[in-house]
């Protein structure tokens, strides 16, 4: 009897799975935050000196898209996304912007008609600017160069009608910027929690095969 009720409860749950089905054709707009601490690192022929150090303020603006691969009536399958953005970390006057590029993949689940859960894994490519104020002694100091990272997240998206919807994520990243000036090399890396809210437009809610 035990095991019956066992086998059961088990075929309720996996028959509750494929009851939705998985369709993502979305275009996004994300609006985040993230860590604010960095470990810094700055050499050249007149310079040496390394640390840490925090920010004041971190904010990120992507625009993008996600794309699920999954068979009709499947609630589980792949999807894969790409963004361009824009991220801004603040201290005083002062601040590094970095345009950046971001992909991802991951598994997405169709918890109901209107609730979707994905896990996501992302690497970011970008350019970063560094400016650093004018202080007595010293000029204004400006360099650019390249930024690469990677983050970890889970994303929950709600849609209010056929074709809008709202979301957030919560998730991990680590990024690397390395700008040069004048001969000196700063490097910072970044590591921490990120998060956010996110609007999306549905262009289809059927899936590839039956459109």
């Amino acid at each position: 009897m035990i095991v019956r009720a066992l086998l059961l409860s088990l075929s309720l749950s996996l028959s509750s799975l494929s009851a939705y089905e998985l369709v993502v054709r979305d275009f996004r707009i994300a609006l985040g935050t993230g860590g604010t601490d960095f470990d810094y690192d700055i050499s050249g022929s007149t310079v040496a000196a390394s640390g840490s150090d925090t920010f004041d303020s971190a904010l990120s603006l992507d625009f993008g898209g996600r794309w699920s691969f999954a068979r009709p009536g499947d609630a589980l399958g792949l999807v894969v996304g790409a963004d361009l953005g824009w991220e801004s970390l603040g201290f005083g006057s002062g601040s590094l912007q970095t345009l950046r590029a971001h992909g991802s993949a991951g598994l997405g689940w169709a918890v109901s008609d209107f609730w979707t859960v994905t896990g996501e894994l992302g690497l970011l490519y970008g350019r970063s600017t560094w400016e650093v104020p004018a202080s007595v002694g010293a000029e204004r100091y400006t360099a650019d160069g390249d930024a690469l990272g990677y983050d970890l997240r889970v994303d929950a998206t709600w849609r209010l009608s056929k074709r809008l919807g709202v979301g957030g994520f919560l998730g991990w990243q680590i990024m690397e910027h390395e700008v040069e000036s004048k001969g000196v090399t700063s490097t910072l890396d970044r590591s921490g929690w990120i998060a956010g809210v996110l609007v999306f437009w549905r262009f289809s809610n059927a899936p590839p095969t039956l459109q």
